[in-house]
């Protein structure tokens, strides 16, 4: 699940700078800030805005009058013709152009509501990320702790002129136990490597400096209602949005099997053995049977019916993500208010450190107390990881996520 948020760490706002000026930051509101101003996919969801801002605009053109001339010649050799002109006006009928400034009014509030959810995504995977960097951290202190204490009992070993045979097997223990701390130390690097990558990405950054201060061990957790609340949720703007430009398309439809009237002066000319007797009067067309209009009527108001299922299922589906995310949330803090607090981790650590390097413990006991420290700081991240993915899940479906919460 860690390396999924690797993949989910995208999108944006508002213009593609390309990285901070320095590309070191104090904060983790800092680092996001860097990167909603600087995600590459940001250039193309700007022009995405541009191209709706440009058919809002063209939506309000009317239809383009219409010109026709045409001269027809009588025998050969002769001065007989005849030749027309008329000049047509399109008149629209049912509000057509009123329907087509809603579509294009709604398709660009789709594209914002869009944006602002992936915003919502970004703020919410990056905080997640950031509880689990400070994670890292935390392990590795305590890895290096650990590999110090092994080299300088390992360098004891070694000061002595000769080893009996079970100091020489205690020797080759340290050994193998300070090889796999290594390897412990080496996957939390890949795993910092593979964040730090990501954000170089998003922030356009070769080299960057991230936040060094480890936040405090979080003690309150705050509680959640037991029923989602969606009045503020990006998700829940742009599902509205999503509809609302549903029934904009199913409007536009509607008015289009309603006939255009084409309308405007034509004049005559006859030529006959040199004289032209002149006519003039008025034109009108009106197109007579709308079947393709109705057929496009129908799949509009299939894809509206469609659209309104879809919107329903949402609503639920987001109840039962939230119902889910409160449950895996609470589960996780009850746990956590169980266990051993990770400073109380740490003060052991101090104190059985001091104990060893004075030689009062046995080899098989060092170890074995490394190696439940270790795994139970483990075992306690993965809870606390837990709580916080859920904790952050619960706020974007909210919407209460902002950039400062980082």
């Amino acid at each position: 699940m860690r390396y999924i948020l690797l993949v989910c760490v995208v999108m944006v706002w508002p213009a593609p700078l390309w990285g901070a000026e320095t590309c070191v930051w104090s904060t983790w509101s800092g680092v996001a800030s860097a990167v909603l101003r600087s995600a590459p996919e940001w250039t193309s969801l700007q022009k995405k805005q541009d191209l709706d801002r440009s058919q809002l605009d063209a939506a309000g053109v009317g239809p383009a009058a219409r010109a026709e001339a045409q001269y027809l010649a009588g025998a050969p050799l002769t001065r007989e013709g005849e030749a027309e002109v008329r000049y047509e006006w399109t008149l629209e009928r049912g509000g057509k152009r009123e329907a087509r400034q809603r579509l294009a009014q709604t398709q660009l509030h789709l594209t914002q509501a869009g944006l602002e959810t992936r915003r919502s995504e970004l703020l919410r995977n990056l905080a997640i990320t950031a509880d689990r960097w400070q994670q890292i951290a935390h392990e590795q202190d305590i890895l290096d702790e650990t590999v110090a204490t092994y080299r300088a009992l390992i360098r004891q070993f070694g000061e002595r002129a000769a080893l009996s045979p079970e100091q020489d097997v205690t020797l080759a223990v340290f050994k193998l136990a300070r090889d796999e701390t290594l390897l412990k130390s080496g996957q939390l690097r890949v795993e910092s490597e593979g964040f730090r990558s990501q954000l170089a990405y998003l922030t356009g950054c070769d080299s960057f400096k991230l936040p060094q201060e480890h936040s405090k061990e979080r003690s309150a957790w705050p509680e959640f209602s037991n029923q989602i609340s969606q009045q503020t949720s990006a998700l829940k703007r742009q599902q509205e949005a999503h509809l609302a430009h549903a029934r904009a398309l199913l409007d536009q439809e509607t008015v289009q099997t309603i006939a255009d009237l084409a309308i405007g002066p034509v004049a005559r000319w006859s030529l006959d053995e040199g004289s032209s007797k002149p006519a003039f009067g008025v034109t009108a067309s009106l197109p007579i049977g709308a079947s393709q209009q109705k057929a496009t009527l129908q799949v509009a108001q299939a894809a509206f019916a469609l659209t309104e299922v879809e919107s329903s299922l949402e609503d639920r589906k987001r109840a039962a993500d939230y119902a889910r995310w409160l449950s895996q949330y609470r589960t996780a803090v009850e746990v956590l208010r169980q266990g051993f607090a990770e400073t109380a981790v740490k003060d052991k650590h101090e104190k059985m450190e001091q104990l060893f390097l004075a030689g009062r413990v046995s080899a098989s006991l060092i170890i074995e107390a490394h190696r439940q420290m270790y795994e139970h700081l483990v075992s306690r991240h993965q809870i606390e990881w837990k709580a916080m993915e859920a904790y952050w899940n619960l706020r974007y479906l909210t919407g209460q996520i902002q950039e400062a919460d980082l």
